[in-house]
Formats: structure tokens, C-alpha cells, sequence
């Protein structure tokens, strides 16, 4: 039947001429129909339900149980109401649309059940449903608020690529399965508030636009999280009167972050561990300043800085506005770590050559030394004298020890470059002692 045959069904009189029976129970076979009045299925039991290409103009409601498949594929609903029902072969509910409001309440899937490729437009609300088997919401697009409060997902629960375009609430479900958010993209706030996560829940390449709350789940799982994106986000004062459904404190999101680290740490991920530990101490600075910003004598004071310092607060903006504009910040970000990731492949090799260790000290010792002579008045560098030079070589290996005066200088009238490369030459030099002790403890890691 092409889309041009499509049939409308104006009263739930025609709707119930076209039902059928199998083992005296009903069937619901529908292609191409358009239903111009309100549906409702109130069976205490129904053999199978199939609604595709289907079109419910008006409401749709369904309280029974299913005994054989459920299928609803590339259907449109108005408002849908799933109350009550039980579901005990496979769901399919992949490609649909909903428009209105769409209430999965006091559910149970015996089966597996499929959602994917769903656009809700409305608010959604999954409460107190029960999946005994695999469910997925691959590629799914929420536009308004999603709400799985007080329900149970026995098996694998898989969110990837999906979209959330509000705010999500996962309060006192219980994730018993593995969880996958591989690729999905949150815009809002997630909460995961008393929330029981058992098994591993996956966040891969998961981007997290806004902010993510895990304090007060109960994790006696895993948290996978690699490629994730997640900033210090915007939270609120941990002392804050009025509090949004979805807004997350100051010392909640710390919590997350420590949530984070410390499962990072367990799997030894050092990368993702480092940038999780940032965040943290960067949530609790935040926490910190905001306390001492509260006090009345330094907020006169911070006034009086800001109208006095208006040409630095100027430079600030502009630093910001090309940061924006340039991504100045992470490029720098990156930089800074790929330097110190060169340092430690030449300086020991990531931890496993003392070899290598021992050579870069004396090798950036021996750079820094010849360029604080560089910058002394009576370093001679156009001739060549091999008792001169012996007595540099002592001088390279006094500048070798940490602890070395500057007077083998002195003779020499030093400048202030020389001082600064002597100085410079002890950090690297230190760094280089402390990279070849590190390889020397290699077998003692993790």
C-alpha cells in the first residue's frame, strides 16, 4: 500500500471493526492508517500489536498485556500513554515520532526492547518501569526533559549516539547491567541522584555540554570514561536558597570529579586521571574563593581592585574575546602537554631507560654551563688553550652539583644572562636526576 492509500479511521467504532482474533485473544495489524480519534487498548490481554507507518492524530493509550511481539515502526504519535502494561516477547519501537507528552509508566518488558531511531519532541517519563532484558535507545533524539525515575534495567541498557537536548534525570534507577553511552551528546544537566549503578556503565566519546552529577549514586560498578568531554561547568553555591530540579551544587560537582579521578586511578588510566584531578581542585578553588569573596571587607576591596586595575580588566576581556575566537586556550593546553610528553620520552624514555636519563642530565648540563660562559665578559670562544679548557671541564662539573657556588664565575664578570642560565641549568639538571631515579624504579610501578 503506498502513502497516497493511506486510510483514516474517524471512531473507535471502525478501529474495532478491523481488529482480528488468533487463540481468542486480539490482534492489531495497521499499515498506512491515520487515527482521527483517540485509541485505546484496555485489554487484560492482547496476542500481538503491530501499528506501521501509522499516524495517531489524536491520543493513544494502552494498559494490557502482550503475549506475542509489539511493533510500532515508523509511527507518529500525539499524546501516548503505556501504562500498566507488560510486554512479554520483543518491543519494537524504532523510528517513531512522538510529538506530545509520552508517559512509559509502571512498565515491564520481559524481552528485549528496542527504541531506536525514536525522536521524542515532548516531555518523555519512563517511571517505575522494569526491562528484564536488553534495551536499547541508539540513536535516539530527546528534545525536551527525560525522566527514568525509580526504574530497573536488569541487562544492557544502550544509549549511544542518542541526543539529549534537556535536562535528564536517571534518579533511583537501577543500572543492575552494563550502561553504554558511547557517543552520546548531553546539552544539559544529567543527575544520576540516588541512582544504583552495579555493573559498568560506559562513557565513551560522551560529550557533556553542560554539567554531569554522580555524587550521590550508589557505584558498585565500574565508570569507563575515555574521550569524554566535560568542563568545569556552571553549578551553583553549595548554601544557595532556591534550587532547581536540575541545577547541581558546587560540592556536587566536586564529588563528581573525585568520582571520576578515582575510577580512573583503578584502571591505571594516568591521562584522564590527571585532567579529572585538575577539575577537582579547580571545583573546590571555586568553593573556596566564592566563601571568601562572601566576606564584606574583601568585597570592598575586590571593588577597589576592579576600579583601579580597569585597563588590566580590559586586557582580561580581550584575552577572553580571542581565546573564543582562536581557541588560544587549548591550543596551548595541547602544546604544554605534548612538551612535557617529549620531555619524558627524551629524559627516560616514559620511566624505562636510566640510560637515557643519566645522558640528559649531563647533556643539559653541560648546554646550560656553556651558555652562562657564553654570556660572561672574559669567556674567550675565538682561540683554543687545552689547559684553559681542562679547567672548564672542573668548572662543568662543579655547575653539575646542585648545591654549586656561582663564585667560578666571578673572574669572568658574569651578566645577568649568566645568572639566569645557572639557575635555569639547576631546575633542568634537577628534573634530570629525578627522570633517572624514576627509570631506575621502573619495576616498582602501578
Amino acid at each position: 500500500m503506498s502513502t497516497e492509500e493511506r486510510i483514516v479511521i474517524n471512531t473507535q467504532g471502525e478501529f474495532w471493526e478491523l481488529v482480528t482474533y488468533k487463540d481468542r485473544l486480539k490482534v492489531f495489524d495497521f499499515q498506512y492508517y491515520d487515527f482521527n480519534c483517540d485509541i485505546r487498548i484496555r485489554d487484560k490481554e492482547v496476542y500481538s500489536i503491530s501499528f506501521m507507518n501509522c499516524r495517531f492524530l489524536r491520543g493513544f493509550m494502552m494498559k494490557t498485556s502482550v503475549r506475542g511481539y509489539a511493533c510500532f515502526i515508523d509511527t507518529a504519535f500525539k499524546d501516548a500513554y503505556f501504562s500498566g502494561s507488560t510486554f512479554q516477547d520483543k518491543s519494537l519501537l524504532i523510528n517513531c515520532i512522538f510529538n506530545g507528552r509520552s508517559i512509559f509508566s509502571k512498565l515491564t518488558f520481559n524481552s528485549s526492547a528496542v527504541f531506536s531511531g525514536s525522536v521524542f519532541n515532548n516531555k518523555t517519563f519512563f517511571f517505575h518501569s522494569i526491562f528484564n532484558d536488553e534495551v536499547s535507545f541508539t540513536e535516539v533524539k530527546f528534545v525536551t526533559d527525560l525522566s527514568f525515575h525509580s526504574s530497573t534495567c536488569y541487562k544492557t541498557i544502550d544509549f549511544s549516539k542518542s541526543i539529549f537536548d534537556d535536562n535528564i534525570d536517571f534518579s533511583k534507577v537501577s543500572f543492575l547491567g552494563k550502561a553504554f553511552f558511547t557517543e552520546t551528546e548531553f546539552k544539559e544537566n544529567v543527575l544520576f541522584t540516588d541512582a544504583i549503578i552495579k555493573d559498568d556503565i560506559v562513557f565513551r566519546g560522551t560529550k557533556f555540554k553542560k554539567g554531569l552529577d554522580l555524587s550521590l549514586a550508589v557505584i558498585s560498578g565500574q565508570i569507563n570514561s575515555f574521550d569524554i568531554e566535560l568542563k568545569n561547568y556552571k553549578s551553583i553555591d553549595n548554601d544557595a536558597k532556591e534550587i532547581g530540579d536540575f541545577d547541581i551544587k558546587e560540592k556536587n560537582k566536586r564529588e563528581t570529579f573525585r568520582i571520576l579521578k578515582h575510577h580512573n586511578i583503578k584502571q591505571s588510566n594516568s591521562i584522564d586521571y590527571i585532567e579529572f584531578a585538575r577539575l577537582e581542585h579547580a571545583a573546590y578553588a571555586s568553593e573556596l574563593w566564592k566563601r571568601i569573596r562572601g566576606n564584606r571587607f574583601i568585597s570592598i576591596c575586590l571593588f577597589l581592585l576592579k576600579v583601579i586595575g580597569f585597563p588590566l580588566l580590559l586586557l582580561t576581556y580581550l584575552i577572553k574575546w580571542l581565546d573564543k575566537k582562536l581557541n588560544l586556550r587549548e591550543f596551548f593546553s595541547i602544546l604544554s602537554d605534548y612538551l612535557i610528553f617529549s620531555l619524558n620520552r627524551y629524559s627516560n624514555n616514559h620511566g624505562t631507560s636510566y640510560w637515557r636519563g643519566i645522558a640528559f642530565t649531563f647533556l643539559v648540563g653541560w648546554a646550560f654551563f656553556y651558555s652562562s660562559l657564553l654570556t660572561t665578559q672574559g669567556f674567550d670562544y675565538t682561540s683554543f688553550d687545552w689547559e684553559v679548557c681542562k679547567s672548564y671541564f672542573k668548572y662543568y662539573f662543579d655547575f653539575m652539583n646542585l648545591t654549586h657556588k656561582i663564585s667560578y664565575l666571578e673572574a669572568k664578570s658574569p651578566g645577568a644572562w649568566s645568572y639566569l642560565w645557572d639557575f635555569l641549568g639547576r631546575v633542568f639538571i634537577s628534573y634530570g636526576i629525578y627522570q633517572t631515579v624514576q627509570a631506575f624504579r621502573k619495576y616498582k610501578k602501578g
